[in-house]
């Protein structure tokens, strides 16, 4: 029986989790990166180089690639907008990946403590495979988002994270605790306050 518990508890960890990688995919692709300007840079003429040479050089160069100096630099600085638009973008996906990942993570979290404390209708497993999925999308979400994300969300995201788990790691430690005194029919008397 354990286990069984234990390749259920996997499975439910290796099914939400790519449920999770693959939801970001489907439904938040990645931004498609700008394409490079494949050309030879235009030859490099120095102030103390002969300017008839120079001019020879570049004309030869235009010859070769088909375009003019002027057309280049309009190339490259046209790509130079795209990366950094394409820059922003990844830094907003990484951001809200990260907030998405939290978020999934805390109510895969709350999911799986309450699986586990009802665990007399389901496996332990199921809650268990539940609450580690919960930490697979908040690994995700802190590591994808982790230089896109300010320090004080991502502290303030930790801390509502880490109450949850121990206060739920507390509620279903007491709910079993006291599923044990019940089943062994064993009284425990009240704690005076002294």
């Amino acid at each position: 029986m354990k286990i069984l518990n234990l390749v259920i508890g996997l499975a439910i960890v290796i099914v939400l989790s790519g449920l999770f990688t693959l939801g970001i995919r489907a439904f938040y692709p990645a931004p498609e990166a700008p394409s490079t300007v494949i050309l030879t840079s235009p030859p490099y003429c120095s102030p103390s180089e002969d300017k008839e040479k120079c001019g020879e050089k570049l004309k030869m160069w235009e010859g070769q690639y088909h375009t003019t100096k002027a057309e280049y630099d309009s190339l490259v600085e046209k790509y130079n907008q795209e990366v950094k638009e394409y820059k922003r973008q990844v830094q907003t996906r990484n951001r809200d990946i990260f907030i998405i990942g939290n978020i999934v993570g805390v109510l895969l979290f709350i999911a799986g403590f309450m699986l586990t404390k009802f665990s007399a209708m389901t496996s332990m497993a199921v809650g268990i495979g539940t609450i580690l999925s919960g930490l697979y999308a908040t690994i995700a979400g802190y590591t994808v988002g982790w230089d896109s994300t300010d320090d004080r969300l991502k502290f303030a995201i930790g801390f509502v994270i880490a109450v949850i788990i121990v206060g739920g790691s507390l509620w279903i430690g007491r709910y079993r605790k006291d599923k044990l005194v019940d089943k062994d029919n064993i009284s425990v008397p009240p704690q005076s306050s002294q």
